[in-house]
Parts: C-alpha cells; structure tokens; sequence
C-alpha cells in the first residue's frame, strides 16, 4: 500500500502559510478527499493543557504519551520527528497531505512570499512547482530566478492554487 500524497507549502514567517492551507483543506475536504495537515514549528510549542491527565503523566517524565476517544487521537512525544515519520503515521487516515514548513525537504511545494528577494530565495528550494506572491513580487515574477517555468499564483486564488496541486500529484 502506497502512502498519501504530500505536498508542501513553505515561505517566512507573516507570509500566508496557515491561511492558504487551511483554505486548501476546506477545498480539497469538499471534494471528498481525507487530508491531513502537519505543521513544522521553529520555536517549542504546548498543545497540552495544564492539570489534564496527559498533561500530568508528561510532566511526571512520560516520553511518549497518547491519549484517544471515539473520535480523535492525540499523541505526545518528548521527541522531535522526521517529516517521512510523520508522513507515514497519517497514511491510514489521509489520501493527502499538507504540509507546512519544513523548507529543505523534498517533497513538491509552494512557496509563498512577499516580498521579491524573498521570492528569489525560496525559489532555489528543492522540488518548489509553484510560487504564490503577493502584489509587489507577482508584478515582476518574470524576473525571479531561477525561473524553469515554475507556475505562480495570487495567494488567494484557492482554487488554481489546489488544481495545480492536484495536477503535479496526479489527484484523482
């Protein structure tokens, strides 16, 4: 059995990502396909509450910590993971997934910017299929190298954004 399909979406910070996955989320879930999303964070994150049971048992040195119910599962880990890790835990619930970050992996991405020079870096990432600008970079998108006929999009333009997704995965 092959895994989901991933795809990325990367830039600097302030620059779209969130809203721009979230909006491919909602479009893709319309469409009758399971995605899953996974976030790389540059600075530590909590998404333990204080004073829950999981919340105790890692504070107490659990290294690996999972809770679940009849409708989701959470799993925390004092450890950080690989993107391919990650990857493979979502294969059993999701036909694709988003992934946010993790700029120097090698997956097909997007790069989102908003600035040129910005553009101009992100650009030289491997496997980028496509750049989404904001006004003053898509003004002068011809001139962003390298170029090799890399698509670019308006941020908010969803709905090209995810058919050229869905073309480059090859998404039924």
């Amino acid at each position: 059995m092959s895994g989901p399909k991933v795809y990325q979406i990367v830039g600097f910070k302030n620059a779209g990502k969130t809203t721009l996955v979230c909006g491919l989320v909602r479009l893709f879930t319309e469409r009758g396909l399971r995605v899953g999303t996974i976030k790389r964070d540059a600075h530590g994150f909590e998404a333990d509450r204080p004073d829950t049971d999981t919340w105790k048992h890692r504070h107490s040195g659990s290294a690996w910590t999972a809770i679940t119910s009849g409708e989701r599962t959470a799993i925390f880990s004092e450890a950080p993971s690989r993107l391919d890790e990650l990857v493979q835990a979502a294969s059993r619930a999701c036909d694709l997934v988003l992934v946010e970050g993790f700029k120097r992996e090698r997956y097909p991405k997007l790069a989102l910017a908003r600035q040129i020079g910005d553009a101009e870096q992100l650009a030289k990432l491997p496997a980028v299929t496509a750049l989404a600008l904001w006004p003053e970079p898509y003004a002068r998108r011809e001139t962003i190298e390298p170029n090799n006929g890399i698509e670019t999009f308006a941020p908010d333009d969803v709905a090209a954004i995810a058919e050229h997704i869905r073309r480059t995965l090859g998404l039924e």
